[in-house]
This record gives structure tokens, sequence and C-alpha cells, in this order.
């Protein structure tokens, strides 16, 4: 008699039941929460492994956010230090800096396609510099822009800053670049 599938069916729903309350009673968040990538620690590890002037943004604010950051091999360079981050108007931009970069390289950001610009003069972390400017669309037509600044001088690293961001986010970004 105990073994019957009314008892069976009891079992079952009071399990149910308890499980619910565990669940109604646990807090969750009212958004995802997302850690912020540690950029100066990523950008730090990098000057100590590189011949070149790493830069990473300094005093950008708080409506600035992080998203990514990788130092390592991308599209055949082998030292690549890659930041992303997310500006003030929720438009992404990624910053990229490599020694001898290949084609391949530039093309991930610089999109072939992309129409150049008049270059841009930007006070940046080693004075004021020519930037090439590229403009276009990515593959869901949305606006792109790319500055690229060749080495010269003491960087002998290619910097592109390339993103949906508009081109005074940009601007911003790039006079924030410091060597940490």
């Amino acid at each position: 008699m105990s073994w019957s599938s009314k008892n069976m069916f009891y079992s079952l729903a009071a399990c149910l039941i308890l499980v619910f309350g565990i669940w109604a009673i646990s807090p969750s968040p009212p958004e995802t929460q997302r850690r912020d990538a540690e950029y100066g620690l990523a950008a730090s590890n990098a000057a100590e492994s590189v011949d070149w002037q790493v830069w990473s943004p300094a005093g950008l604010g708080e409506e600035w956010t992080p998203s990514t950051v990788t130092f390592g091999e991308r599209a055949d360079v082998p030292e690549t230090l890659r930041m992303g981050w997310i500006t003030p108007e929720q438009e992404y931009i990624e910053s990229r800096q490599a020694e001898n970069p290949t084609q391949a390289w530039v093309d991930e950001v610089v999109l072939p396609g992309m129409e150049a610009q008049e270059p841009v003069s930007i006070d940046g972390p080693n004075g004021t510099s020519d930037w090439e400017l590229s403009t276009g669309f990515d593959d869901n037509d949305v606006p792109v822009s790319a500055l690229v600044l060749e080495p010269s001088g003491d960087q002998s690293a290619t910097t592109i800053v390339a993103g949906t961001a508009s081109i005074p986010e940009m601007l911003t970004y790039i006079e924030a670049l410091k060597t940490p």
C-alpha cells in the first residue's frame, strides 16, 4: 500500500514545492553583472614582453567601460595588444598595437572597402602625429571608422584605433593613451 502511485505523486509534488520555494527566495540581480577587463595589468605585462612602446588609456572616466583585453598572436602577428572599450555613447572602440603587422592583421580592423579620408592630426602619446583615417560600413551596414598610426620616431609599432564610436570619442581615446 505504501508503494502506490498516489504516494509517489505526493512525494514528487512535495519535492517540486520545496525546489520552487528555494528558487523563489534565492536572490537574483536585476541585470547581468559583468566584470571589467583588467586592461592595466595586461598592458603592463605586454610592456615587459616587447621592445616597443605599449600604450593604454589613462583617465578616461567611469563612463568608459573596458570590455576586452588580449595580448598574444593575432593574424600571424605574435605580439599583439588588443583592447576593447564601450564608450559613453554605448559604442565600441578597439585599439591594437603590434610591430611589423601583416596585411591580414590590418584587414581585421581596417576592413577592405573602407575609404581613406584626409589624415587627422592628433595629440597622442608621442606628441602630435598624423593618423590615417578610413571610414566605411561593416557587414551589418553599421558605420565604422579606423585611425592608423604607422611607426615613427620612438614608436616602432603600428597602432590602430577603430570601431563604431564617433570620431570625437576616438580622439578622446587616443589623447588618453599613455605608456604604462
